[in-house]
């Protein structure tokens, strides 16, 4: 006896392929922008934790900083308005005026809660980097912008503590230190993930 069944023709088989091509490309587009998003959140989450690493370690070097020792260079403008003798001096401070450097002084030791025994001095300085200029414009094509690192100097020995730093500055006010780091990475598709991070840090009087 012969079977009522049938299988689908060539015909069929060929209309189900054309119809069903462009709801496989819209889920491999779907797919895609997914894995993107979770990507780009992952390295916004990876750039925001380095940032918050760097800011408690700076927090460590400066909180037991005396503030009387507090330092920061001298530019053109501070040798023009006759602060300083010349450019790279190191100068004393002036509030809610933002540097890219900062020198202090520690208590030292067992004597942390006596600033009559005092540290080295030590540095923390942002640095551009060679190829770039501070002109809010990539020049080095890198994908970030006028980008450099930051430095610890302790007895003139370079500690690099942060690299893909877009801007970085220390500013006194009442006796406090406010640090701003902004840092950027870029990912293997050439995109550019940034994060900020500003703390408030007391000095020692």
């Amino acid at each position: 006896m012969r079977s009522k069944e049938r299988g689908f023709t060539l015909i069929e088989i060929i209309i189900v392929s054309v119809m069903m091509v462009p709801v496989i490309m819209a889920i491999m587009g779907t797919s895609r922008l997914v894995r993107s998003s979770i990507d780009t959140n992952e390295r916004r989450a990876s750039v925001q934790q380095v940032l918050r690493e760097t800011i408690e370690r700076v927090g460590t070097l400066v909180r037991s900083a005396v503030l009387s020792t507090a330092r920061v260079r001298a530019t053109q403008a501070d040798v023009d308005a006759a602060k300083a003798a010349n450019v790279g001096d190191w100068i004393a401070p002036v509030d809610l005026d933002p540097r890219p450097n900062v020198r202090f002084q520690s208590a030292a030791g067992t004597l942390s809660l006596n600033a009559s025994v005092l540290t080295p001095p030590r540095e923390i300085e942002f640095r551009m980097d060679s190829a770039e200029v501070a002109n809010g414009i990539d020049d080095d094509g890198n994908g970030l912008v006028d980008d450099g690192a930051l430095y610890l100097l302790y007895n003139t020995k370079p500690v690099l503590l942060l690299d893909g730093v877009e801007a970085c500055t220390f500013t006194f006010e009442d006796g406090m230190l406010r640090v701003s780091l902004d840092c950027g990475r870029v990912d293997a598709a050439g995109r550019v993930h940034r994060s900020s991070i500003e703390h408030s840090f007391h000095l020692r009087n």
